[in-house]
């Protein structure tokens, strides 16, 4: 049974936290963190920040098993890299795993997109996930949410939900000619010129 199996069996089981993981599995913190990503693309598990209602300050993460995840739990079935749903394709960029995380969950944030598939070697990929977040936006392909989620030292992380989805290839950002290219029709999305706001969170 693999880590990731394990990993999923404590979370059906109440721990809640990495560290509750460390201290349920005694595994190195890293490995545990791999298997915890395995089960995020896996769609099996999200991370969420609790807001404390007295001092008003930002928990730690605590996970959460999603539906699929619990159902996967209770059925006793292993987890392992090359389960569970994906795009069929192998996404070669930052940019495309984006648009397959956004497809997968329909709601997700710059944190959740780049804890989840960002791989450590990137340049600055939070200014170019970021950018394409918004160049999708202004294109109508996603819409920001009016509610944010709480965030340390900041007004909250925006949340974007995808309000068309074009198809399983990720639409291309032309940034030159501020066009958004689509290439499941073929079709070109200009841009409506809204003001970026600037803001990364």
């Amino acid at each position: 049974m693999g880590l990731a199996t394990h990993v999923l069996n404590a979370f059906s089981d109440g721990v809640l936290t990495l560290d509750g993981l460390v201290g349920r599995l005694g595994c190195p913190r890293r490995d545990l963190v791999k298997a915890v990503q395995v089960l995020k693309r896996r769609g099996f598990v999200r991370v969420h920040e609790t807001l404390d209602g007295v001092t008003g300050g930002v928990g730690r993460g605590q996970y959460t098993l999603t539906e699929a995840g619990l159902a996967w739990a209770e059925a006793g079935k292993p987890v392992s890299p090359g389960q569970g749903a994906r795009p069929r394709g192998r996404t070669s960029g930052l940019r495309e795993r984006a648009w397959w995380h956004l497809r997968a969950h329909r709601v997700a944030t710059l944190k959740d997109i780049l804890t989840t598939h960002a791989e450590g070697h990137e340049a600055a990929p939070d200014i170019n996930v970021y950018k394409y977040l918004a160049a999708l936006e202004r294109a109508g392909i996603l819409v920001r949410s009016a509610q944010r989620l709480p965030a340390r030292q900041s007004r909250g992380r925006v949340q974007w939900r995808l309000a068309v989805d074009l198809g399983p290839k990720a639409p291309v950002w032309r940034e030159s000619a501020r066009v958004i290219f689509d290439p499941n029709s073929g079709s070109l999305l200009p841009l409506d010129g809204a003001a970026d706001s600037g803001e990364t969170s």
